[in-house]
């Protein structure tokens, strides 16, 4: 919750920023000062292309804060792009901001999705009581194939050596998981 807080204010905050910087006071209606009556008020001039364009004003605190969070999510559509070096210093550190939130959010849920002690334990003893259920079923099929081979009605596929390997194996296995200790079983937490 307190993750979430953070980022939605954080949000806010270089948003307002960002709409502070990014807009010219010559373009708002009721604007006065001499200097609006200038070219270079009204248009921005680009010398590496010897282009000019006119400024505009987006008044919209939501569109700032679009921006601003699309920035922090690192996604970047390019529908609005910073035109003033404070606007984009506000961007970048915007970004900086999000990759950092994103890497604290990212470490809390995972503290929330390891198993606890308790739940560890139990993990543990629902393997163990499993490995034994499987051990029955396959010392039971182990039983089978030897009584088939008494008594000569094994298939093609039963008599093969590899059948009787595979078994084995499975039962090691089977057999390993279920003589776990209950301290085996118990959690980090509570050894």
């Amino acid at each position: 919750g307190h993750i979430l807080g953070l980022w939605v204010l954080v949000i806010i905050v270089f948003g307002y920023f960002y709409r502070c910087f990014e807009m010219t006071s010559c373009q708002l209606p009721g604007s006065t000062h001499p200097e609006c009556a200038r070219t270079e008020a009204k248009t921005w001039f680009l010398p590496d292309m010897s282009d000019t364009y006119e400024k505009h004003n987006d008044p919209y605190m939501w569109n700032s804060c679009w921006f601003i969070f699309i920035t922090m999510t690192t996604v970047g559509y390019g529908d609005i792009t910073p035109n003033t070096h404070l606007g984009r210093i506000i961007a970048t550190s915007a970004c900086f901001c999000g990759l950092t939130i994103t890497a604290v959010a990212t470490g809390a849920l995972t503290n929330l999705m390891k198993f606890s002690p308790n739940e560890d334990t139990a993990l543990g003893l629902v393997q163990r009581e499993k490995a034994r259920m499987m051990i029955r079923a396959t010392s039971a099929s182990i039983i089978a194939l030897w009584w088939r081979k008494m008594h000569g009605t094994l298939t093609k596929r039963q008599a093969h050596p590899d059948t009787y390997y595979e078994f084995k194996s499975d039962f090691q296995h089977y057999k390993a998981g279920a003589c776990l200790d209950m301290e085996d079983c118990l959690g980090q937490g509570a050894k």
